[in-house]
């Protein structure tokens, strides 16, 4: 087997939390482990507050863990990057209004990077800067622009052409598609699947949209609660969902109708990060559980390489077996 591009094992992430003369601890990121081969997508889905964007700011660097480690081909990555490292894995965020600089043409963003960290040289500059801008489907005049100058959608282009200018190995997109409308969501899909291939990228996706995880990710790994809660292939994940967390989450889904007709009903919202539930963290809102899951953690269960950490993987609930539909505005908004 082939060294993983990236390997995450055993990470957590917590943060002090003051309620009045109370210390507390939040748990955001809780004992995450997961590997993403090279030249790979994969996508991490879950609803907003269960640790994806937490989990992407520690793989970038931008937060340290409490313990755990990040790999990048093999090597450890420190919380405290050098240039060279932190080169290494970029990040794509997701509003690119508000992460480019609005004081500097884009020009001057792509060359600042280019000259600090001796990508060619000074007389070349503005050549591979041109360049960069026409990899992600901008115009070379585009050069001369500020942000406000721009779309949504080119803005974002910016951001991507930012990432790939200090050549990294990886790339973390962090709601990346998000703030744009439908059809510039779809045009920057098809770009980082061309950039996959030119460039042989390896990418960590982070979306709520699945049919984004759908069109572009080669696997899928569900969080829920600071937890990743199921892993598998694109294919294996929405034809056959173990975990009944995912089942709904592929109901919540407009474009997913398959799925819904399908997922056991979900009702409720996630507990406080504050208060994780005993046994397994999903019990409170599952139609699904049992006795044991208030009390035992559940352990990874395999189907080839598609796991799932549920007491009852890949189990139908009797009222979803008859036919039972879930009413659309009922299941969850990942």
């Amino acid at each position: 087997m082939s060294t993983p591009r990236l390997s995450v094992k055993d990470l957590h992430v917590q943060f002090p939390v003051r309620s009045g003369h109370r210390k507390q601890t939040l748990r955001a990121v809780d004992g995450v482990s997961v590997d993403l081969k090279p030249g790979e997508i994969l996508g991490i889905v879950g609803e907003s507050g269960c640790g994806k964007s937490t989990l992407a700011r520690v793989i970038a660097g931008l937060t340290e863990p409490a313990h755990g480690s990040v790999e990048l081909d093999g090597r450890p990555l420190p919380p405290r990057r050098t240039v060279q490292e932190q080169r290494a894995v970029q990040m794509v965020f997701q509003d690119p209004g508000a992460s480019l600089n609005p004081r500097l043409t884009v020009g001057a963003v792509l060359t600042e990077l280019l000259h600090r960290h001796g990508i060619v040289d000074r007389a070349r500059e503005r050549e591979r800067a041109e360049d960069l801008l026409r990899r992600v489907g901008l115009p070379a005049r585009a050069y001369d622009a500020r942000p406000r100058q721009l779309s949504g959608g080119q803005r974002q282009r910016v951001g991507i052409a930012r990432a790939l200018a200090v050549e990294p190995r990886l790339i973390v997109a962090d709601e990346a598609v998000a703030a744009l409308d439908v059809s510039v969501q779809a045009a920057i899909l098809n770009l980082f699947a061309d950039l996959r291939v030119s460039l042989a990228l390896s990418m960590v996706f982070i979306s709520h949209d699945l049919s984004a995880v759908q069109a572009i990710c080669d696997r899928v790994a569900v969080m829920y609660l600071g937890k990743i809660v199921e892993v598998g292939s694109v294919d294996e994940l929405f034809s056959a969902p173990g975990h009944p967390y995912t089942r709904a989450l592929l109901a919540a889904s407009p474009s997913l109708e398959e799925t819904a007709a399908v997922a056991p009903p979900l009702t409720g919202e996630p507990p406080s990060p504050l208060r994780v539930p005993n046994g397994c963290r999903f019990h409170p809102r599952c139609p699904l559980a049992v006795e044991k899951c208030h009390i035992a953690e559940p352990q990874w269960e395999m189907q080839g390489e598609h796991r799932t950490a549920c007491h009852r993987a890949w189990e139908v609930d009797d009222v979803t077996a008859a036919g039972a539909r879930q009413p659309r505005g009922a299941a969850l908004n990942p």
